[in-house]
Order: structure tokens, then sequence, then C-alpha cells
């Protein structure tokens, strides 16, 4: 059980995960498209405080003109903790390092690959664990039936194919191959 004290200017949540690799960290997007995380500490037996770590608006001021964009999905690195792949349903996927605070710097998020022109819109996705320095994987399903599988660093398409008539439902990585 915890609390999150959202401020007034702030947009609800669209979607909270907690990252397994950092007990007490949540990666919050909201419906706005921004993006927030919140460490949590222990206040009692079973009840933990949030506070806000860092705060990305950027997000904001690049909406598309083409109607209402949403926040479909987040989804977090199981090898980099600090690493969130972000989903819109415009076919849009960002992925963010969430950087700690040094000397004059507050902590905050920094775009690290971005894809725009996916088949979508989409309904699922999941981020590789064996992501690496020069690889970040992502694994989309589609509303229509694909399947399709981005490097996000270096936006190239790595697979494509249809696999349904209906939505995909969720995706999930297995092997690296």
């Amino acid at each position: 059980i915890g609390s999150l004290m959202l401020g007034r200017g702030r947009s609800p949540f669209a979607r909270v995960i907690c990252n397994p690799e950092k007990p007490g960290m949540l990666f919050c997007a909201h419906v706005d498209g921004s993006l927030s995380s919140w460490r949590g500490w222990q206040t009692g037996k079973a009840a933990f405080q949030y506070d806000m770590v860092s705060y990305n608006d950027w997000s904001r001021f690049n909406k598309p003109s083409k109607g209402k964009v949403a926040v479909y999905g987040l989804a977090a690195s199981p090898l980099d903790p600090d690493r969130v792949a972000q989903l819109f349903s415009d076919g849009r996927v960002w992925v963010w390092q969430n950087r700690a605070a040094s000397a004059n710097v507050p902590a905050h998020f920094a775009l690290e690959g971005a894809l725009d022109a996916l088949h979508g819109p989409l309904s699922c996705q999941d981020v590789s664990p064996f992501c690496n320095e020069l690889s970040a994987l992502v694994a989309l399903g589609t509303h229509d039936g694909v399947l399709q599988v981005v490097d996000v660093l270096t936006s190239n398409l790595r697979f494509h194919t249809k696999l349904y008539d209906g939505p995909v439902r969720g995706v999930r990585w297995l092997t690296q191959h």
C-alpha cells in the first residue's frame, strides 16, 4: 500500500509500472505523454511513501496534429533498470534513459531512441531483455494482427509479419534469436 502526491499542474497517470530490478522505483506515463519516475521508501509495516525523482514534459509539445494520441504502454528494460520504452497509439515508440542527478544537473529523462513510422495502431509491446549499447529491440503487436521487431536505437525494422486477423494481445521475449 502506498501513495503518490501528484501536483495540481500534472497530468493524470495513463500507465504505472514498477521495475523489479529497482524495488521501490516506479515509472509513470501520463495522459499528456509526459513521463515521471518515483522513488519509494517504507514508512510503516506495509506502507510506502513516494517522491518524484524526475519529470519529463518535452513530449507534450511533440503531439501530431491528427486527432488525440493516447499512451498505450510503458515497458522497463530488464537489463537497464533506468531505461523505459513509451508506446503511443499513433505508432510512435520512444526509449528514455532516466539519468540521475549530478553536480549541476537535476535528475531527468534523456531520449535515447525514437521510431515514428510504425505499422499501427499498436496494441502491445515488450522490450528485449537482450539489449546492449548497440541494439535496443522492442517487439510490437498491432490491432490488425501484425508483429514487428524494431531497433529503436538505429530506427531499423528487424522483423515484420502478419500473424492474425484480429489484434495481437501480447508479446513476450523468450530467447535472443
